[in-house]
């Protein structure tokens, strides 16, 4: 027979984020790259997460560093966060590379698709020459937002490629071991539960 009890649960559990965005990034991912039917839909998914998996990159990096005033004030800006993860690392963060271009673009998406709003797009070519079919595909092509050119498993593939290796080193030069970022930390504890004298029984 099954004891039963009664108080207070109390429950501590520490775990985290980036191997949950990381591998919701992959999943996306795998996805739009296998999948041809929904893969414009499962590459923005993969885009989104992508980008969140490079923030969580340095939110478990300035908060294992204990960086003070850490998501508080100007930490609380990505760009700033990595200025002060890369200075922590002594690395040098290059801004001008393909590599962190693709971090910015799949970010820039990222921020369209989280806020999203009407939008007017107003773009020209000054030249142009072709048959009806280039028209058509070439007005398409400049009619895009930013987030529906990155929405292709080409690109969501290329981001979250990068953004693992960069995270990777990242994590590497911190002296942080991503196989840990498995393991969950959890304390349960049951207070007995304390019944006031009103109610306590009285001997027979």
């Amino acid at each position: 027979m099954s004891k039963d009890f009664s108080g207070q649960l109390q429950v501590k559990r520490r775990f985290n984020m980036y191997p949950k965005v990381q591998q919701a990034a992959f999943h996306f991912m795998k996805l739009a790259t296998e999948t041809e039917y929904g893969s414009f839909h499962t590459s923005m998914a993969c885009i989104v997460f992508t980008a969140f998996q490079y923030e969580a990159a340095l939110n478990e990096i300035g908060m294992a560093k204990n960086v003070p005033g850490w998501d508080e004030g100007d930490l609380r800006k990505t760009l700033n966060k990595e200025n002060a993860v890369y200075s922590l690392c002594g690395l040098v963060l290059d801004r001008s590379t393909d590599e962190y271009q693709k971090i910015r673009s799949a970010f820039k998406a990222r921020d369209l698709l989280a806020h999203p709003k009407p939008t007017i797009i107003e773009n020209s070519v000054r030249k142009f020459s072709g048959n009806f079919d280039e028209f058509q595909d070439r007005a398409d092509e400049v009619g895009q937002a930013h987030w529906e050119q990155c929405a292709n498993p080409h690109f969501a593939k290329a981001a979250f490629d990068v953004v693992s290796k960069v995270a990777s080193e990242l994590f590497r030069a911190a002296g942080i071991d991503e196989g840990s970022f498995s393991l969950s930390e959890m304390s349960v504890s049951l207070k007995p539960r304390v019944m006031p004298k009103s109610q306590t029984p009285r001997p027979q």
